[in-house]
């Protein structure tokens, strides 16, 4: 019911019969007695308040855009929980170009988001003193059974949450046994999604090309990322151009060196290979072909020993630690190294560079 105020038109007076519009519904009254024309009457109307010209109430957003801090620690591909004000705790994954302290703008669901929040019981009534002595203790009941562990995986569809190592692989053979958690599923591609320990992004792998681990299989967490394997003057992953028989170049990756026959093994793309192919037809995409040592002038390297010095005076980032090289010194044998950040490393060995492996560059 609707207590609405109406007034009586002109020409009508006690006991005639009036109309009143309230949206879509019509209601006729009836003018009490004793009153007139422009007299002011109250009234209580059954308006149905969900008739179809109601205003639907507002929607509430599912999302929120909230800014974050990356934390102390953190870099490219490593994941992080975020808390909002509600009480939600959802976890993200730092982007690429990223590290610790940068400020990101992430979209987080809302309250809303996640439907109505369960009523909490009623309070519970104090309960009255008991009125005779308490029973004797019961017996202790025996003890649950242990929860049974699942049996392994028989299909792609059942990994999703697992620990898993990569096997067979023929392109990538570098990551064979690297370790990771099976995200999900993509059933239209045949394929699992999953995060490598340490590494980033997540990739998809064929089921055969996937080993399930022990459920107490955990992953070691690393700032540091993995290293490159050496092949030949390259290493496994470098981006190259190969020239064809009739001249032309094509894109590939390094795959591996064959010391016997002196000739490398490519990626051309597809997972397809391509066997036996000369050093002088090979031309780097990443550096230049002029040697500097035991590298080529250009070549990305990681000096991870930095860290642990940087880190005495102030916070390191990754930028202190990544460079290029610049120069070498045949009489000392060092390198000279061209960091991110802008500083000059001078005097650095061989052995203190890594060349870091990619999984997608």
């Amino acid at each position: 019911m609707v207590l609405m105020q109406v007034t009586v038109p002109e020409g009508l007076q006690g006991g005639d019969a009036m109309s009143v519009l309230v949206g879509e519904q019509e209601f006729t009254l009836t003018v009490p007695d004793g009153l007139e024309a422009g007299a002011l009457i109250e009234v209580d109307l059954p308006v149905d308040e969900g008739a179809p010209d109601a205003d639907p109430p507002p929607e509430e957003a599912m999302t929120e855009k909230v800014i974050v801090t990356v934390p102390a620690g953190l870099g490219p591909g490593d994941p992080f929980s975020v808390e909002t004000a509600w009480g939600g705790v959802f976890e993200i994954t730092v982007p690429d170009g990223v590290y610790e302290g940068d400020a990101i703008e992430v979209e987080l669901p809302t309250q809303a988001s996640q439907g109505p929040a369960e009523p909490s019981p009623p309070p519970r009534e104090p309960s009255p003193p008991p009125r005779e002595p308490s029973p004797p203790p019961r017996e202790p009941s025996p003890e649950s059974p242990p929860r049974k562990p699942l049996g392994p995986a028989t299909c792609a569809a059942e990994l999703p949450g697992r620990r898993v190592q990569l096997v067979k692989l023929v392109a990538k053979p570098v990551m064979n046994h690297k370790k990771g958690t099976c995200l999900s599923y993509d059933a239209e591609r045949d394929r699992c999604v999953v995060k490598i320990d340490n590494m980033a992004p997540a990739v998809a792998v064929k089921w055969e090309n996937l080993e399930e681990l022990p459920p107490d299989d955990v992953e070691v967490r690393s700032s540091d990322p993995p290293e490159a394997p050496p092949a030949g003057i390259y290493y496994a992953g470098d981006k190259v151009l190969v020239e064809r028989s009739n001249g032309s170049t094509s894109e590939a990756s390094i795959v591996e060196y064959d010391e016997v026959m002196e000739t490398y093994v490519v990626d051309v793309g597809g997972g397809m290979l391509k066997y036996g192919v000369e050093e002088s037809y090979i031309t780097p995409v990443e550096h230049s072909k002029v040697r500097c040592g035991e590298h080529f002038e250009g070549r990305s390297v990681r000096i991870p020993h930095l860290k642990h010095m940087l880190a005495l005076t102030r916070r390191v980032h990754e930028a202190d630690l990544n460079g290029t090289v610049r120069g070498y010194n045949e009489k000392t044998g060092r390198y000279t190294v061209h960091m991110k950040s802008g500083a000059i490393e001078r005097n650095i060995r061989f052995n203190e560079m890594k060349v870091v492996y990619h999984l997608i560059k």
